[in-house]
């Protein structure tokens, strides 16, 4: 569960949405992710916000 889950199950009239990246062992000292899935994301958050 995200923290975007808990705002809409505790707040009503609320919008709520994750965009996250794959990322391998989040939860050690190091995770590992391909550096573009972190590009492509920021283009989505950027192409995202456009359309609002």
């Amino acid at each position: 569960m995200t923290d975007a889950a808990i705002v809409y199950l505790t707040r009503e009239g609320i919008p709520s949405g994750v965009i996250s990246v794959p990322t391998r062992y989040i939860h050690s000292s190091t995770g590992v992710f391909n550096i573009k899935d972190v590009d492509n994301m920021v283009k989505l958050c950027v192409e995202a916000v456009k359309s609002l």
